[in-house]
């Protein structure tokens, strides 16, 4: 079997979009976590309707970052047309990104982002196999099922309820799009491993989403390894995945099945 690293290619710390497959878009910008620098990471999708993009995990909208996707509209000849919050803890940007682009429609995984923000402006799309309108031949969505937040957030005075998180599939690509859930890396420095216990390549963060029921467990990663993934990319992370086997193989683990 080969290593683990021999399937992880390495992102770029670059806050500019790089194409990483077809019709999708890459650029890394930057998060704490508990005082540790994390990467963030967006992707923009070129839809299947002529002129459209379609922006994932909404990062830190910096000049260069502004410019970069100025220069993608161009280039591509499409504009930001859809924002997609698939993660309720990453929604700090989103009242900036609504103020760049006011013409684009926002999709949110949960109330809680308009609970926090209650300036920002989105619909709310529920299910465990939620549609974004308009995206039906674009992207797949499957909510986390099987799996528990931290302690505190468990609490049924947490307003509007638990975290929540999509797992995306981008069919042009073949990539699968994962949030707080997991970490891709190549290399874990040891603060990391020590705070969230991560190994090399796929990596369960002990610090957000741990394994709860088996049986929906089970039947959510069903769901995801019937997906053809040939890359995964996660938010966070210093790495993306290739390879179906490599990818099933590790998903299995994280997901405990």
């Amino acid at each position: 079997m080969t290593s683990a690293t021999q399937h992880l290619r390495p992102l770029v710390r670059d806050e500019r979009f790089r194409q990483w497959g077809p019709g999708i878009h890459v650029a890394t910008g930057s998060a704490r976590f508990l005082g540790l620098p994390l990467w963030n990471t967006a992707c923009v999708l070129e839809l299947e309707r002529p002129g459209h993009l379609l922006v994932w995990n909404p990062i830190s909208l910096t000049d260069s970052l502004r410019h970069s996707l100025r220069d993608l509209e161009q280039s591509t000849g499409r504009r930001v047309t859809m924002i997609l919050n698939g993660l309720d803890y990453h929604h700090r940007e989103l009242s900036t990104w609504q103020r760049a682009f006011p013409e684009a429609e926002t999709f949110l995984v949960s109330e809680r982002i308009r609970d926090q923000q209650p300036g920002v402006e989105g619909q709310v799309i529920d299910g465990d196999r939620p549609i974004v309108p308009g995206c039906e031949g674009d992207i797949e969505l499957l909510s986390v099922r099987g799996c528990l937040p931290p302690r505190l957030e468990r609490s049924p005075r947490w307003k509007n309820g638990p975290r929540r998180e999509w797992f995306v599939y981008h069919r042009q690509s073949r990539s699968l799009l994962v949030g707080d859930m997991l970490h891709l890396h190549q290399r874990v420095s040891t603060p990391q491993r020590l705070l969230l216990g991560l190994r090399v390549g796929f990596a369960l963060n002990r610090a957000g989403f741990r394994l709860a029921d088996a049986t929906a467990r089970a039947g959510f990663a069903r769901d995801v390894l019937s997906w053809p993934i040939e890359q995964a990319l996660t938010v966070h992370g210093t790495a993306s995945a290739h390879g179906a086997d490599f990818i099933q193989r590790e998903l299995r683990f994280v997901l405990g099945v």
